[in-house]
């Protein structure tokens, strides 16, 4: 498909994006933060053909979903791996 639905896992207002480039199990996938339903990052990753894999929002050491307050960008630095945000809240 030309299309993806980018809805479903976050929200209506997919903002800022950036890819993971650090090493570590983000490398190489596509983070996007949903300012307005989710208020949250999602991480996507992508076959060969370019296709979504696997999509799956961003979890803290405990395994639960992080939640923001109104995320409007997302960047990682690429040698330490930190994810910065810039939240409107």
């Amino acid at each position: 498909a030309l299309l993806y639905d980018l809805r479903p896992g976050g929200g209506n207002s997919a903002n800022g994006m950036c890819e993971y480039t650090a090493p570590g199990p983000l490398k190489g996938r596509l983070l996007i933060a949903y300012f307005s339903g989710g208020r949250c990052v999602q991480t996507f990753a992508f076959d060969k053909a370019g296709a979504v894999a696997d999509e799956r929002p961003l979890v803290g050491p405990d395994g639960r979903v992080l939640r923001f307050n109104q995320p409007l960008d997302v960047c990682a630095h690429p040698a330490t791996g930190r994810v910065y945000l810039a939240v409107f809240g």
